[in-house]
């Protein structure tokens, strides 16, 4: 029990002070910049970069290069896993919320330097995969149970979108439930791969795309959406991420994850560090 508890404090510590210093790099260097585009995109890339360092720091001089951290595993197959549970959410959530009367689509605008604005999107969900789910998750997972890194990280992704607990029941069950999405794709695959990507398409497509408050209001939208209707089908104040039909998609996605990554492999406890 109490080496347990031992090992318990020294893995809250290293995920801690990683975080802490990820978190803290990420925004000290960012530089001012009077163009909108611009300076979103070096406050994307600034926090990613931070990250990528910090990683790479703690894995050479913390854990001796004794801890696999894949970023890739099969490309391609993760990819399209990615792709596959990204397309299956947005479009599950679009199209069950336009059925109900929610959702109406309005005009459509151009968006100048639309790659790029795309390209911070990508960051941000890379990022956050990146300091949630990779040394965190891997170090949990490896000292103590893939059950556990699950749980933890998606703990600790909620605490970081606490946003959510503004705007309703529906909007935190989301939100978990997207945490643990994220987790069970990166054990089932091995790799963040295909988390960041699912976490790119959902929030490209509901943020750039479409307008809801998923991303910082500074970013621009393709189509004007009106919501209508009752909030627990609207989202109310968190529009498409606090509805109803959004937190049962995305619980009914992290189930089929679940079921798909075996229970067996969720329960784990010594795993082997060529599994994550």
């Amino acid at each position: 029990m109490k080496d347990t508890v031992k090992r318990a404090g020294i893995t809250a510590i290293k995920v801690l002070l990683y975080m802490a210093l990820s978190l803290a790099l990420g925004v000290a260097f960012i530089p001012v910049v009077e163009s909108p585009v611009l300076w979103r995109f070096t406050a994307e890339l600034f926090p990613f970069i931070a990250a990528s360092v910090m990683t790479l720091a703690f894995w050479i001089v913390v854990e001796k290069r004794a801890l696999a951290i894949n970023i890739f595993n099969s490309f391609g197959r993760d990819t399209l896993a990615g792709l596959a549970v990204g397309a299956v959410w947005v479009g599950a959530v679009v199209i069950l919320m336009y059925a109900s009367g929610a959702l109406r689509f309005a005009k459509a605008q151009s968006v100048p330097w639309l790659a790029v604005w795309i390209i911070a999107v990508f960051l941000n969900a890379a990022m956050q995969e990146l300091l949630i789910r990779g040394y965190a998750f891997s170090l949990i997972a490896r000292r103590h149970s893939n059950l556990a890194a699950v749980i933890v990280t998606t703990v600790i992704f909620t605490a970081l979108h606490a946003g959510a607990f503004e705007s309703g029941v529906p909007a935190v069950i989301n939100i978990v439930a997207a945490g643990s999405l994220f987790a069970l794709m990166t054990l089932r695959f091995g790799s963040l791969w295909s988390a960041i990507v699912a976490h790119f398409i959902w929030n490209g497509a509901t943020g750039i795309l479409l307008g809801a408050n998923v991303l910082p209001e500074d970013y621009p939208h393709v189509v004007d959406i009106v919501m209508s209707g009752n909030d627990l089908l609207t989202g109310g104040l968190a529009p498409i991420e606090g509805s109803v039909i959004t937190a049962a998609v995305s619980v009914a996605l992290a189930v089929i994850v679940w079921r798909f990554a075996g229970r067996s492999k969720i329960a784990r406890v010594d795993v082997n560090e060529d599994q994550l």
